[in-house]
């Protein structure tokens, strides 16, 4: 398995593992946030990987920057509490103008909670039958 997914051998030449950073992924787990702004690291869509090697790493940096930045901001508003304490209304309420907020915005945070707490075998399981 390792000569096939890696190209051969499992480890760049400075000793790291190789990687494959893989855009849709990170597209998916954060609804798409990034997609417009920095389509090299977020895409709905799979492919354009890029050249293999450091590249990936690079890739991966800018990814957990973007998170980094987006975990920040969430701590310097006071969000983090209603995200840990999974107060989805006053979430929604402090982070989104009060129109999506009545929109029922929080009930789609928490939806989306959930199907992202579920087992990953149940996630796919779900994305297979349907």
């Amino acid at each position: 398995m390792i000569s096939v997914e890696t190209t051969g051998g499992g480890f760049l030449v400075d000793r790291r593992p190789k990687i494959l950073f893989e855009r849709h992924v990170l597209s998916r787990l954060t609804g798409g946030r990034y997609d417009a702004d920095d389509p090299d690291i977020s895409a709905s869509t799979a492919g354009g990987y890029g050249a293999s090697g450091a590249h990936q790493y690079n890739r991966l940096a800018a990814a957990d920057a973007q998170l980094s930045a987006m975990a920040a901001f969430l701590k310097s508003n006071n969000l983090d509490l209603f995200l840990r304490t999974h107060d989805w209304p006053h979430f929604a309420r402090e982070n989104y103008s009060q129109g999506a907020a009545h929109f029922c915005c929080y009930r789609k945070l928490k939806e989306s909670f959930i199907e992202a707490d579920l087992p990953l075998s149940l996630r796919l399981r779900q994305t297979t039958v349907s």
